[in-house]
């Protein structure tokens, strides 16, 4: 009886996942207007009763869809900075900065590598509105407020070991987002438009000065900025596919 449950559990979880799935790919190359019930139980060959077992309305499936989408990169980016920690925790020279490197880079990494995902992150982190009724928004974001409540922390940490100056741990920490979405939209621009956005390191540059304006040595901040980008090459250039790692960041893009 109880392996019976966990198959039908299985099989509910799997074909909510198909819908939300089915409900991302339509909202990606038509728009929100076409994410409707009736469209989506037609490409699934499902009857719009089927459907509304899983989700009772078009904005209850949207919701859901946007908490997936916020929950799988923000877990992904934490769990991706858990390894990195792990690798280094028996180090001497372990620093509290350079997994808020890992996050920020692995965050533009997959900007990059995956636009199509990235804009769906962007229309939920950015402005969710849209797609999400202001009731339901702090169940999709929480995610993200507490991987920001951990690049805070960080920060924190920064400050008491004297790499960066005293300041707002909060106040940096959305700055940082900040620039992080920025320089995600301006590299968005970058392809479009190459000769009118020539940065070819706009990351770093922006990353690298953000935080020498907060009182981190140049070539302190270079060792961490270096450290963190060998290990995210390292992550994603492992060739085994059953590796943490190289599944996280699969999960990314």
């Amino acid at each position: 009886m109880i392996y019976e449950t966990d198959r039908r559990s299985r099989k509910r979880q799997e074909r909510t996942q198909l819908i939300l799935a089915t409900a991302q790919t339509i909202l990606l190359n038509e728009g929100l207007e076409a994410v409707t019930v009736h469209r989506i139980a037609r490409e699934l060959d499902l009857t719009v009763g089927a459907l509304y077992r899983y989700f009772p309305s078009k904005q209850a499936m949207l919701t859901a869809l946007g908490e997936d989408i916020v929950r799988s990169v923000t877990s992904s980016l934490s769990q991706i900075a858990d390894i990195y920690e792990a690798s280094v925790q028996d180090s001497q020279t372990a620093s509290p900065l350079t997994p808020v490197l890992v996050i920020s880079r692995a965050f533009l990494e997959m900007a990059e590598s995956s636009p199509a995902r990235y804009r769906m992150v962007d229309l939920m982190l950015v402005d969710p509105r849209s797609m999400v009724p202001e009731e339901d928004r702090p169940m999709v974001l929480h995610t993200l407020f507490e991987m920001l409540g951990r690049v805070e922390q960080l920060l924190k940490q920064s400050t008491a070991e004297h790499l960066i100056s005293a300041g707002q741990p909060r106040e940096r920490t959305i700055v940082l987002w900040s620039a992080l979405l920025g320089i995600n939209s301006m590299l968005k621009m970058r392809r479009l438009y190459p000769e009118q956005v020539p940065a070819k390191n706009l990351g770093e540059d922006t990353i690298t000065a953000l935080f020498v304006a907060w009182g981190c040595d140049a070539s302190v901040f270079k060792t961490h900025f270096n450290e963190a980008t060998t290990f995210l090459e390292d992550l994603k250039t492992e060739s085994n596919s059953t590796h943490e790692g190289d599944l996280l960041w699969r999960s990314l893009s």
